[in-house]
């Protein structure tokens, strides 16, 4: 990040209230600026499909005129208790406010002179000033014991990098609201309809570097920087509304917050929101987990019918703190939504020993995604890749979580579904969920792109691996690990005209004896360094893809990419030619919306934000058609 200068970049989604955009509808973006380290959402009304130029309003602005004492900002401490951030009266700490270890943390880099009364003033002011007071960010202001201001910024909301906001309404009193984590620290839950903030949250893995946050030296870091769900569970007067998310870059674990009664926030009652936290305490598995959870019902360990969110474990959970994992072993974690419990950590079996470069390197699983094979409403197989490029099947056909299964071989032994490796012969990372679509003879299939942008070294572009797009069948009698020979290979064959548009090959499948096809990103003899770190989305016959090639100077931020779309069944474009198109900056997943126009007819597109800022809409699509006859997607 340090040589992004004042440019607007953000790897967030535009975000709707739901797939509908007619008349009435909004639009959510976020971005941030590099110079202060600022973030926002900015709203846009909404009419005919279309979203205004027009900011309605914008988050930053609206929170940064709430008075910083009103705000209600909740935190949870390492050993689970639940706090007001509020402003402590000493470094001893309180039972509802600020724990002695969280103050501790926070005053770690305080320049220490011997002086009590400066150190209460100094940490005093240092939670006012995370809180959003900004007294002290004027030039000329001294604060207590330091004698200088604290870093100014462009408002009090911090960088949104990956965490897209997601929409919801509050079950208890239908309260519209986003929720999104910001590089400030915290998790924001703001009004839809104003911007206004109704609670914010601070995670116990903030505390280590929150104070850094005030200093004019400081140099940009994750907070709470992945992804998040939001789901109501249970009915009538029980029902609540959750979301739950993880720390993403800025930490090992997740987050889940009870949203069901936020119209009127009680300040004073950390019980009520928040729920709690997962953290390599539980497991020495948990990693740095970028992506939301995949969400179920299932049994827990007594029997009784409960939520789940299944995670991916992430990155680097040999990273060296209180908890090492020692084997570098991808795994799925599978918590009770309600309660945290991690009920059953999933081994791959696959880690640092099994490092296809041979350079120890620690495993770590993405995102996973349920499908239902019979329609049934009930989940039957979970999917997830990992760093190494193995795409991991799960049997979930028993409810019992303590019964599931990864796909095993006829001597019982644990194996991937498939194992993806690039024309070179390299592993190809899987670094986003897959997506699910009904195969037509039986089974379903599984699609994904591969490629990863999760470290510095990743930005590089000269002799890269070649990425690729996969369509792999499951099918109920797999028992041996797919390879990219057993498919039908398509290829990039030009890129032409302004915009850019590409072609491919159009190789005809024979599920005789194909199971599942490949698009190398490769063209005019080269990968360029492209790859595939969105998630593919699938509508009807058509799988959308967004692809990134960053920028190969790193002073410059950012990149380019692509936006292509190809049929589901055989990995072509033959007649999606028109849909495809170079970008000048790095587009976010492509988003599917549609609108009943006035003749009653449906328009359906996809939509893709490019770097937080200008939205790429493809071609549309008008049908005389219903909701019912569109294929089910996961």
């Amino acid at each position: 990040f340090d040589g992004m200068g004042d440019n607007n970049r953000s790897a967030t989604s535009i975000a709707y209230p739901s797939s509908d955009l007619s008349t009435g509808s909004m639009a959510y973006s976020a971005g941030f600026e590099a110079k202060h380290w600022s973030g926002d959402i900015k709203a846009y009304a909404v009419s005919n499909g279309t979203a205004s130029t027009s900011v309605s309003w914008s988050a930053n602005d609206v929170i940064s005129r709430q008075a910083s004492a009103s705000r209600a900002i909740f935190t949870m401490d390492s050993d689970g208790s639940k706090r007001q951030f509020a402003i402590p009266a000493s470094e001893v700490g309180s039972s509802n406010g600020l724990s002695s270890n969280q103050i501790s943390q926070l005053m770690a880099t305080y320049p220490d002179d011997g002086g009590n009364a400066n150190r209460t003033a100094y940490l005093q002011a240092l939670v006012g000033y995370l809180r959003g007071d900004r007294t002290y960010e004027a030039t000329g202001s001294k604060v207590p014991a330091i004698n200088q201001a604290f870093r100014e910024r462009k408002g009090v909301l911090g960088d949104i990098v990956h965490a897209t906001p997601v929409y919801g309404v509050s079950v208890g009193d239908q309260q519209p609201f986003l929720v999104f984590g910001a590089n400030d620290g915290m998790v924001h839950v703001i009004n839809a309809t104003n911007g206004q903030e109704l609670l914010a949250y601070v995670p116990s893995t903030s505390f280590r570097n929150l104070a850094s946050l005030a200093s004019t030296g400081y140099s940009h870091r994750y907070f709470v920087d992945g992804n998040i769900k939001v789901v109501n569970v249970g009915s009538g007067s029980s029902a609540r509304t959750l979301a739950i998310g993880t720390f993403g870059l800025g930490g090992q674990g997740a987050w889940a917050l009870d949203l069901t009664n936020i119209k009127q926030v009680d300040s004073t009652a950390p019980d009520k929101y928040l729920l709690w936290e997962l953290t390599d305490k539980a497991s020495s598995r948990v990693g740095y987990m970028t992506s939301a959870p995949a969400l179920l019902t299932g049994k827990d360990s007594l029997g009784n019918a409960s939520l789940l969110a299944v995670f991916g474990n992430g990155y680097n959970a040999t990273e060296s703190d209180s908890s090492i994992d020692s084997t570098g072993m991808g795994a799925l974690l599978v918590v009770d939504a309600l309660t945290g419990n991690l009920l059953r950590t999933m081994d791959t079996g696959v880690g640092k020993t099994q490092d296809p470069e041979g350079t120890s390197r620690p495993n770590g699983l993405a995102e996973p995604v349920f499908s239902d094979w019979d329609r049934d409403g009930k989940a039957d197989r979970l999917y997830a890749g990992d760093l190494f490029g193995n795409l991991w099947a799960v049997d979930l056909s028993s409810g019992d979580v303590a019964k599931w299964t990864f796909l095993q071989d006829s001597s019982g032994n644990t194996i991937p579904l498939f194992t993806a490796r690039s024309k070179e012969g390299n592993a190809q990372p899987i670094t986003n969920r897959p997506s699910v679509a009904y195969h037509p003879q039986h089974g379903v299939l599984v699609l994904f792109g591969t490629g990863k942008y999760l470290e510095t070294t990743d930005t590089a572009v000269d002799n890269q691996s070649t990425q690729s797009v996969y369509a792999i069948w499951d099918r109920s009698d797999r028992d041996k690990t797919l390879t990219r020979n057993s498919l039908l290979a398509q290829t990039l064959v030009s890129e032409s005209g302004t915009p850019r548009k590409r072609t491919t090959s159009t190789n005809t499948i024979d599920w005789s004896q194909h199971h599942g096809w490949y698009l190398d990103l490769y063209v005019n003899d080269s990968n360029h360094g492209e790859r595939v770190v969105t998630k593919v989305l699938v509508r009807n016959t058509v799988a959308a893809i967004t692809s990134m090639v960053p920028a190969s100077d790193i002073c410059l931020g950012g990149g380019r990419g692509w936006y292509m779309e190809v049929d589901i069944y055989e990995g072509h474009n033959r007649d999606l030619v028109d849909q495809s198109s170079e970008l000048e900056n790095i587009p976010s997943d492509p988003v599917f919306t549609f609108h009943t126009k006035e003749d009653g007819d449906v328009e359906m597109g996809n939509k893709v934000q490019v770097d937080g800022g200008e939205v790429h809409t493809p071609k549309p699509t008008t049908e005389r058609t219903s909701m019912n006859s569109w294929q089910q997607l996961y």
